[in-house]
């Protein structure tokens, strides 16, 4: 089989693939639907139309919004995926797959199962109802992140539809379980005499620009995350520091050194520019390429995460990260996701959000990490990225662990030191003094002119 795994097939055999795309998309229709909470959500005052942050505008994944999308082009975008998915694999039928879903000894329905209970999303209430709906999103996901690493006209990031449908492939409650889409992967690719990537690789290619940050080295690191949930915990897992796992393990201790005090608080960049801490960039923003075969090696752009902050001797480096349009959804999504596992721990978007809801509260704070480089804003208007900020840590509890407990420590320890208080406002008052002084200078030394010029034209 070829590296774009592709085959054509007899007419015969395309009308034996529309019969079974059609019986699926009819047996699929009457899915279970959530009756849980919704999550609350608020909005750009900005925008001219809402945001929805946590439901599918184009396509649907799993059960929970199988009915709130538009279930005529949700069928119609569908339709195109499978048809193509089954002409590619001509060496395994529909019920071939069915019957891998099934198998006893890979327990994947007990799985899907299980996923959807721990979400508290509500599953089709049969086997084989749940066979079907895993079948057909399962092959939609899996052709749609093949097409993106096969490129060219039909690469899915190309069109409007295709950007739509990855935005909603990332939402936190559309999703299914990553065993599933790991299994068809595997049997669609039984028997490829060519190297196969990996099923993970393939989905951080197909979205990892999504991500405000990512490193190329957790891209090429196959076991991050090591036991995937589904698609939205592998997107992720390529943001998390190189270290993670360890960080992961001494969390589980209690180290009350990295305990979040409740009270704790952290003054705005401006504020803290003001008692002499300077902010400095590292890393940068890497752009994956559009080729898969252009990907770089892990050398490239060193290991510099998103939440790679530190503070040492009055500087706080924070790496460069983008915010665009996806930015808040993105973010949404990620701390949706953690507060409803336990297993993630710490919890990195949440506390991330935190620290920047404190430094960035206004336009000036997040003007001056702007022009220190640290902040790419895509939005043109660096108020609506302060608006965003300031509004994704609201009603979110944060994690007894704090990831970021020792910057903030370290921050407020140097504003407490009356010395450090007092040098700055000495600085302050005496480069007011001399502003004053050289005004006034400036002053006389052009009143003697007018002076002196009125004299000798008498």
């Amino acid at each position: 089989m070829a590296d774009s795994y592709t085959s054509t097939t007899s007419d015969q055999q395309k009308q034996e693939v529309a019969l079974d795309i059609g019986n699926l998309m009819d047996l699929t229709s009457n899915r279970g639907i959530d009756n849980g909470k919704e999550i609350e959500i608020s909005s750009y005052e900005e925008y001219p139309r809402k945001r929805i942050f946590y439901k599918p505008s184009l396509v649907s994944i799993g059960p929970k919004y199988s009915k709130e999308v538009d279930q005529v082009k949700d069928k119609e975008y569908k339709n195109i995926y499978m048809k193509s998915f089954l002409e590619r694999d001509v060496g395994h039928s529909v019920d071939e797959y069915r019957g891998c879903l099934r198998n006893p000894e890979m327990k994947l329905l007990d799985k899907a199962e299980n996923y959807y209970k721990e979400i508290e999303i509500t599953y089709p209430h049969t086997d084989e109802e749940l066979v079907d709906m895993l079948l057909l999103d399962g092959c939609f996901v899996v052709e749609f992140v093949l097409k993106c690493k096969e490129g060219g006209n039909g690469d899915p990031r190309r069109s409007f539809e295709g950007k739509k449908a990855r935005e909603d492939m990332l939402l936190f409650e559309n999703q299914l379980p990553f065993d599933v889409l790991s299994a068809i992967y595997k049997k669609m690719t039984t028997g490829n005499t060519d190297e196969v990537p990996s099923f993970i690789r393939l989905v951080k290619f197909a979205f990892a620009s999504l991500a405000p940050k990512f490193t190329i080295n957790n891209f090429h690191d196959d076991n991050k995350p090591q036991q995937p949930m589904d698609l939205l915990h592998v997107v992720y897992s390529l943001c998390l520091p190189s270290n993670a796992q360890t960080l992961v393990s001494q969390a589980a201790k209690g180290n009350e050194e990295n305990m979040w005090l409740k009270l704790n608080h952290m003054n705005s960049a401006t504020e803290l520019k003001e008692v002499g801490v300077r902010f400095d960039k590292i890393g940068q923003v890497f752009n994956m390429p559009k080729k898969y075969e252009n990907i770089p090696s892990p050398e490239y752009s060193g290991a510099i995460s998103l939440f790679d902050i530190t503070f040492h001797n009055g500087v706080m480096t924070i790496p460069c990260f983008k915010v665009d349009n996806f930015t808040e959804l993105f973010f949404r999504n990620m701390i949706a996701m953690e507060q409803r596992c336990d297993t993630l721990n710490p919890k990195y978007f949440t506390d991330y959000t935190r620290l920047m809801d404190h430094l960035l509260d206004t336009k000036r704070d997040v003007t001056l990490l702007r022009k220190n480089g640290i902040i790419q804003n895509l939005l043109d208007e660096d108020n609506k990225v302060a608006y965003i900020f300031n509004n994704l840590s609201v009603e979110v509890d944060t994690s007894t662990n704090f990831y970021f407990a020792s910057v903030y420590t370290a921050v407020n320890k140097l504003c407490r030191k009356r010395s450090h208080v007092w040098k700055q406002k000495l600085k302050k008052f005496f480069y007011a003094l001399w502003k004053v002084l050289s005004i006034t200078l400036s002053a006389i030394s052009l009143l003697l002119l007018v002076v002196e010029a009125y004299n000798n034209n008498k």
